[in-house]
């Protein structure tokens, strides 16, 4: 085997031995360039197009967190400003004293005639929560239309008051009608 390679030696001159090498070296390294180098760039190119993904769509991922934050944040400053609203409108006494001034008078603006308002021993607790409602009875007679103006006055007063009953029936007068209404008025249980 020695022999063999002394013999390639001699056959072979430097020179020759040294440009094979660098053409095989050249060779490889074209290869290698031509090849290999462009997928592996394009290799790194798709990882970093995969890491920018994943970032953009953790981006995504907290935008849509922080809309959704800033969306409940909304309602619920929409629903404290009903609650506020709500509670303002309720009866701010203990009892329905109060309230029977403002039917009366309310009554007497729709020009109707009042032949009994009472409150009614009465109260409704509403699903547990921290509101009630109290009740009273009013009689009235007079036209529709007056009756519907005085609806009307109640609609824009600035305690709740709830229409829970209402009868209609007529009287002699062809125009005038009999309204007995059991309203219902809503408060704060701490008012009581």
């Amino acid at each position: 085997m020695s022999r063999v390679i002394q013999d390639w030696k001699k056959a072979v001159t430097l020179p020759w031995f040294l440009i094979g090498s660098v053409v095989y070296v050249g060779t490889v390294a074209a290869l290698i360039f031509w090849l290999i180098l462009p997928l592996q760039n394009h290799y790194e190119t798709l990882v970093n197009g995969q890491d920018e993904l994943e970032n953009t769509y953790i981006n995504l991922i907290q935008l849509d967190i922080e809309t959704a934050i800033d969306s409940i944040d909304q309602h619920v400053a929409l629903l404290n400003q009903l609650k506020e609203n709500f509670e303002t409108r309720l009866l701010r006494e203990p009892n329905l004293n109060a309230l029977m001034p403002v039917l009366d008078n309310s009554a007497a603006r729709a020009k109707l005639r009042v032949s009994a308002l009472e409150p009614l021993n009465k109260r409704q607790n509403l699903s547990g929560g921290p509101y009630e409602k109290l009740f009273v009875r009013v009689s009235l007679s007079g036209t529709y239309t007056n009756f519907l103006k005085w609806l009307k006055i109640l609609d824009e007063n600035d305690v709740w008051i709830l229409i829970e009953k209402l009868n209609i029936e007529p009287t002699r007068t062809a125009d005038i009608h009999a309204f007995t209404v059991e309203l219902g008025v809503l408060r704060s249980k701490a008012t009581a």
